[in-house]
């Protein structure tokens, strides 16, 4: 199984930064579910909670 690392962080912390560089380079990024909604991907919690929340797994 190959390793997995969770970014946690406040707002405005540099974790997109930070994430950005492997991502370039080919590696699996899953973009933060609140920045994902504020930028107008995917279901809306408040809209549709349950596919939301399995959203966040693809």
């Amino acid at each position: 199984m190959k390793p997995r690392f969770l970014i946690t962080g406040s707002s405005g912390g540099g974790k997109s930064t930070l994430i950005a560089r492997p991502a370039q380079r080919g590696a699996r990024v899953v973009r933060e579910p609140g920045l994902r909604v504020s930028q107008g991907e995917g279901p809306k919690p408040w809209e549709d909670r349950a596919e939301f929340v399995l959203a966040q797994d693809r």
